[in-house]
């Protein structure tokens, strides 16, 4: 190493300074903390220097903004050139960095020597996209420089490589989940989500793998914003107690963030979550039926094909798992209807859905695949809107489809080859460990039973109690127990309604 390099290294590669967080051999880290006006913390910026004498090439590179390569005059060019070409070739193609060039010598028309004998000409434009030729030699006839290199001239080098370097990805990190289901609510709309109860089952479920494609795709394109592997994987010897590793713990992604090693797995596991589309045939449900013990065969057999999709068709669980959420998705998600003179079991399959989506997305919430890093520049933003308070009390409401049934047919249905008893039995709920549990309150039941985030609240929940009421819930002019019930349940439906259609009124 010459006068120049010995120089130099003093410079960027101190053994010892107040600005200096570490510095083992080949490797320095500088902190410098920036007060703001604007801001009550003072911002902490970190810059790392590394010698490509230690250690491999390819680790040398990971996660570089700029290179820099001193020049010297005491070995070939050839060496040099190759030297600078093999320092140059583990930089992914795409990083687009900027190369400095130094010399120790003043003699400025020495430049296009210098890129001649280098080759920089030839340099891969993907991989460094400009370069610059800075001589550290002083004039020795301007007499107010002193000394033999230039700290100016150096000053003015890496203030070149700052303003020329890419800048660094504005990341925002994201649970794969919650990504699945903001990308789901930009499709469909939120008009759709809260009025369309229209969509069928292959309908929802080419919403839900368009957005898992569109996840991935977000995920993807991150990941490829990063060529080079920021941050520098040198950032992980900062000392765990100090406060530049707090600041790197809380504002900076994980090491490795983008490598295939860390994105490929997450990129797998969205499109496993994809699901087949619904093969079952249910035009008999246009059908209806006049008399309880029909309606309540239809039930049954609604049932029956969500418990063939859940097991057999898209294999998400078993089947004694299977039969229960069958059972809570139909008495929570349909709702009966009078079409002319039948009744119809009508499932809201945007609600069947969004429950049959979150069981799918249960298999990310392993740790290595239920966080990933996005742009925020791309990312897709919701409306204002809080989708949850206006389902959770619009559509959910505080029957199920067996008292509806057995409120319109004006007749207990049988259960097991039983009549049912008067007091309905309420439906089994699941907490957390998805674990049911029988004897508890219909309307707590049906709150923690509630996995889906999104369904729409088309829901003429008082036009189907009006039907009922109209059609079967009186005899002979006289109202029947049933008919004061089903009353009592529509005036709370109406007031909750009516303050939906406020809060919803300015979307439409």
């Amino acid at each position: 190493m010459g006068a120049a390099g010995l120089w130099l290294t003093s410079k960027l590669m101190p053994s010892s300074d107040d600005d200096v967080v570490i510095s083992p051999p080949g490797l320095v880290i500088w902190r410098k903390w920036i007060s703001s006006q604007s801001d009550i913390y003072p911002t902490c910026c970190l810059s790392v220097v590394r010698d490509t004498a230690f250690g491999s090439l390819d680790e040398a590179v990971s996660g570089a903004s700029a290179v820099l390569f001193l020049v010297s005059e005491s070995i070939s060019w050839k060496l040099q050139r190759v030297h600078l070409h093999n320092l140059l070739m583990p930089i992914p193609s795409g990083a687009c960095l900027p190369l400095l060039i130094l010399c120790g010598s003043c003699d400025n028309g020495f430049s296009s020597v210098i890129i001649n004998e280098l080759g920089l000409q030839d340099i891969d434009k993907f991989r460094v996209s400009s370069f610059l030729v800075v001589f550290l030699g002083e004039n020795q006839q301007m007499e107010h420089l002193g000394g033999f290199f230039s700290d100016t001239r150096l000053r003015e080098g890496l203030q070149w490589l700052t303003g020329e370097s890419p800048l660094q990805p504005n990341l925002h990190g994201v649970k794969i989940r919650e990504l699945v289901h903001t990308h789901l609510n930009s499709f469909s709309g939120v008009h759709d989500i809260i009025r369309n109860s229209n969509l069928g089952p292959n309908d929802c479920i080419s919403l839900f793998n368009e957005a898992l494609d569109c996840s991935a795709q977000e995920i993807i394109a991150a990941a490829s914003s990063n060529p080079v592997g920021w941050p520098c994987p040198e950032i992980g010897l900062l000392d765990k107690s100090c406060d530049e590793y707090i600041v790197v713990e809380r504002f900076l992604p994980t090491l490795g963030w983008s490598s295939n090693v860390k994105s490929e797995p997450i990129i797998c596991a969205l499109q496993n979550c994809k699901l087949p589309t619904f093969p079952y045939d249910l035009s008999w449900l246009a059908r209806g039926s006049k008399v309880g013990p029909e309606i309540e065969n239809q039930r049954i057999q609604l049932e029956n094909c969500l418990i063939q999709y859940l097991t057999h068709t898209s294999k998400i669980m078993g089947i004694s798992f299977a039969t229960k959420e069958a059972s809570i998705t139909v008495q929570t998600c349909a709702k009966l209807e009078l079409c002319g003179s039948s009744y119809c079991v009508v499932p809201h399959w945007v609600m069947v859905f969004r429950r049959i989506f979150n069981w799918r997305l249960m298999s990310l919430s392993s740790k290595e695949i239920s966080m990933a890093y996005i742009s925020e520049f791309h990312h897709v933003s919701l409306p204002n809107m809080d989708l949850d308070a206006c389902l959770s009390s619009s559509y959910y409401p505080n029957s199920s489809l067996d008292e509806l049934i057995s409120v319109s047919c004006n007749s207990p249905l049988p259960v097991n080859g039983q009549s049912r008893p008067e007091a309905l039995q309420p439906l089994p709920h699941r907490d957390s460990n998805d674990v049911f549990h029988e004897n508890v309150n219909l309307k707590d039941a049906e709150s923690n039973l509630r996995l889906d985030k999104y369904p729409s609240i088309d829901t003429p929940f008082s036009h189907a109690l009006n039907n009922a009421t109209n059609s079967g819930a009186s005899m002979n002019g006289k109202p029947t127990k049933e008919a004061d019930k089903l009353s009592k349940l529509l005036e709370p439906c109406n007031l909750v309604q009516d303050d939906i259609d406020k809060k919803l009124s300015i979307y439409f």
